[in-house]
């Protein structure tokens, strides 16, 4: 049996019923806003992660971007600084086209989280922070919020399979937005039992324009006739301009 995309039917209705709603009762109404964290290492363009916001945008309020502070994992913490990839991040969302759908912003809640818990710990340079305590972070900065998080479906899968940090406390905290992408099998392809399973909490979407390209791949190149084609053309020149990736001199490669 092929089984194919589930429907957004609880998107769609939230945003339908707010839309109707008196200003008196959109204050009561939670609002429904996407989170998507990213290393933005750097963000790329509308075949990649700008891609993403395009697409899911008009199912949400708000589309919030969390660049990484400190990533979990040791082998993926070689990131350029995070006020880089913040900035490249808002040049990325300025080149996006005018929507009816949400707002779109980027959300430094990581960095403030991490730097609170580091200034009560006695052991700072030893935290490990992951997906659960953002959330958990959020949930309460940000009540009267749902959150949903969208997710590609390899870290889906990896998600699924245990090698995220409390993953299963996570899925119950926040509703789960799939997105599959050339070179990745479909996440939908799963058994008709998983599916029934997360039927509630989690929706796939499969978004045709996105591409194989990732942010390593654009690390390492200094074509910039290449990166223009992946990158939009501030976050080209933001990149040039600072000397970041495979424009850094020499002695910034070394360390």
């Amino acid at each position: 049996m092929t089984l194919r995309p589930l429907s957004f039917g609880w998107l769609t209705r939230r945003r339908s019923a707010s839309t109707g709603a008196s200003s008196a009762m959109a204050t009561s109404i939670p609002r429904e806003v996407l989170l998507f964290g990213l290393s933005a290492n750097p963000p790329t363009g509308r075949t990649g992660h700008m891609g993403v916001v395009a697409h899911c945008r008009p199912l949400f309020d708000e589309v919030w971007l969390l660049p990484v502070y400190q990533h979990i994992y040791s082998s993926k913490r070689q990131l350029a600084p995070f006020h880089h990839r913040v900035e490249m991040c808002r040049l990325a969302i300025a080149a996006l086209e005018e929507s009816d759908g949400a707002q779109v912003k980027v959300v430094e809640e990581e960095r403030e989280m991490f730097e609170h818990l580091a200034a009560a710990s006695d052991r700072p340079h030893e935290l490990r922070l992951g997906s659960i305590d953002l959330v958990l972070f959020l949930l309460e900065k940000h009540p009267n919020t749902n959150f949903t998080m969208v997710l590609g479906g390899d870290t889906y899968a990896d998600l699924l399979a245990g090698k995220w940090k409390r993953g299963e406390e996570l899925m119950r905290l926040v509703k789960l937005l799939v997105v599959d992408r050339k070179g990745v099998d479909s996440p939908w392809r799963q058994t008709e039992e998983q599916v029934a399973a997360s039927a509630t909490r989690v929706r796939y979407v499969h978004a045709p324009e996105l591409s194989e390209v990732s942010s390593t791949m654009m690390r390492a190149s200094p074509d910039r006739e290449l990166l223009a084609r992946y990158l939009d053309a501030e976050v080209v020149g933001y990149i040039v301009e600072h000397q970041l990736y495979a424009f850094a001199s020499e002695q910034d490669k070394e360390q």
